[in-house]
């Protein structure tokens, strides 16, 4: 699977991309609600078990969507799904 050129239309629609989009922030921010009570030896080994859990959840969304982060993230800038009110109030509820 290549990753897409910018001005290619997604194989997904924008409902699919949607859903992917919304599933992959859920699992973000369940994933930083676990490991705020964590405790580290570092902020540099805190960043990166971060980096290795997101890594998991974007494995997680190919193998489950078959999709790409990249082109997940072309199809949301390409639906322009960050405008969508859906997703605004999803990230704005996670964001507090």
């Amino acid at each position: 699977m290549q990753t897409k050129r910018s001005d290619e239309a997604p194989e997904q629609s924008k409902f699919e991309i949607k859903a992917i989009w919304l599933e992959k922030c859920k699992s973000e921010f369940d994933m930083m609600q676990k490991m705020s009570g964590a405790r580290f030896p570092s902020q540099q080994h805190a960043a990166m078990i971060k980096a290795i859990e997101i890594c998991k959840i974007h494995d997680e969304l190919y193998l489950k969507h078959g999709i790409k982060t990249a082109d997940l993230m072309h199809a949301c800038e390409f639906y322009k799904l960050l405008e969508d009110v859906d997703v605004k109030n999803i990230n704005e509820s996670y964001a507090k």
